[in-house]
């Protein structure tokens, strides 16, 4: 095994592999990071070093298991007395994953589907053009790769957990770099209830993890969220299509069983050994904060902050979203619905991340300008979620790029969005 000098770990720091004191003893499992807290205990206890896991496989064992071997083991280093498993965790299991997965052992290496290969880009690269290219090939090889994911549990009843946190880490990272370009891309309609549940877990996990963001929500909480959000709806794998997928009034039963996706999601993932806050995500995203939701009919105080987000994010990805049955509404459209919250069925929070990750005017909306332009939005304006950056339609600077301004509220303000039919012969007029 390859020995780390914990001087040099810094806090947050990643690692592909699991960080072990030695062979019996992991310290993080991959996405897990090394935190401050983990910092501190080694150095109180005077270890030098850790050692990076030669194996990829996620060995794990419950918290007695692990505290039966260290007591046989009495491991000591320099003046360090034998250490417990407690010292690093609270009495509480709710912060257990911070240090090791949740359940039991994974005696056997599961088929991996190739997550996708995200092409990195210079810092000093500033075309903006292949930032949206590539950021369109991102999203084209996660739909592709969450496809080959359902696919494989339909055929094959597995999920590879260790493979999907590895792949929705690196999507974080991207979507944290890259946020305006991601949200950007407009995929293709494509007809089928399949194509519309990968794409719809998709975009909803982009959404959600843009609202983490702004939340501030620490980078292993947003691989979980992320996780999450991008299988729950891996239920409805086990209900017919036309449930969900066709503009038809469900009779009594047939949305009873149309409920049963989230429970069966719930099931899934518990029987997969996911982490217990993903499992109960995928259980309430379809709950509301005014109790009106399902499974359970959970008010806001109950219900998961995992679940407050996809909540919000799935119904916004919904409303813009076209369907077999349905058109699509523009973004700001959409915007301004959850805004309203009129039933109250949303997180103030959450929707507050929302609107600042997107901005009312959402990234990709066309708009009229109060000197009598149309644009594009392209950027946010965290501090002025109604004042978003803008590509002016048809102009360019004096370097030939395509000119971009900062909306204010009084010299040049939004007047309003563009609806559908708008955007359609502006798109068709700039085509020619």
């Amino acid at each position: 095994m390859e020995s780390i000098d914990v001087d040099s770990i810094k806090t947050n720091s990643f690692y592909q592999t699991p960080l072990e004191l030695d062979n019996q003893f992991i310290l993080t499992i991959p996405p897990c990071c090394v935190n401050q807290n983990i910092i501190n205990a080694l150095k109180e206890w005077n270890f030098s070093e850790v050692y990076k896991s030669e194996s990829k496989e996620l060995i794990t064992s419950t918290r007695a298991l692990l505290s039966k071997k260290l007591e046989q083991n009495n491991i000591k280093s320099g003046n360090t007395e034998s250490v417990s498993i407690n010292s690093f965790v609270k009495n509480d299991d709710s912060n257990l994953s911070n240090i090791m997965p949740s359940e039991a052992v994974e005696q056997e290496v599961m088929y991996k589907v190739e997550k996708p290969i995200i092409q990195t880009i210079s810092a000093s690269d500033t075309d903006e053009n292949k930032k949206n290219e590539i950021a369109e090939d991102v999203y084209n090889q996660y739909a592709e790769y969450i496809d080959k994911i359902f696919t494989r549990y339909a055929t094959h009843n597995e999920l590879n957990q260790e493979a999907l946190n590895e792949a929705i880490l690196e999507l974080c990272n991207y979507i944290r770099e890259n946020t305006k370009y991601i949200l950007r891309v407009q995929p293709e309609f494509q007809k089928g209830a399949d194509k519309q549940v990968v794409n719809h877990s998709l975009r909803s996990t982009i959404f959600s993890i843009a609202i983490a963001l702004q939340l501030k929500m620490p980078l292993e909480k947003m691989v979980e969220l992320g996780v999450a959000c991008l299988l729950h709806e891996i239920g409805q794998l086990k209900i017919p299509p036309q449930l969900y997928a066709e503009n038809k009034k469900l009779s009594s039963t047939e949305f009873a069983k149309m409920k049963q996706h989230a429970i069966y999601s719930y099931q899934i993932l518990k029987d997969a050994k996911f982490p217990l806050t993903v499992q109960i995500a995928a259980l309430e995203h379809h709950e509301r904060e005014n109790g009106s939701g399902y499974p359970q009919k959970l008010t806001g105080d109950k219900i998961s902050m995992y679940a407050k987000i996809i909540t919000v994010a799935c119904s916004y990805e919904a409303i813009t979203a076209p369907r077999d049955f349905k058109q699509s509404k523009t973004s700001f459209d959409a915007m301004f619905e959850i805004l309203k919250n009129e039933k109250h069925d949303y997180d103030p929070t959450v929707i507050k991340a929302l609107v600042s990750a997107l901005s009312l005017y959402p990234i990709g909306s066309y708009i009229y300008l109060s000197n009598g332009k149309i644009a594009l939005v392209v950027d946010v304006n965290p501090a002025s979620p109604q004042c978003p950056i803008v590509e002016i339609i048809s102009e360019t600077d004096e370097n030939g790029k395509k000119k971009k301004v900062q909306t204010d509220t009084q010299q040049l303000r939004v007047t309003r969005a563009m609806n559908k039919d708008e955007v359609k012969d502006l798109l068709a007029s700039l085509n020619k």
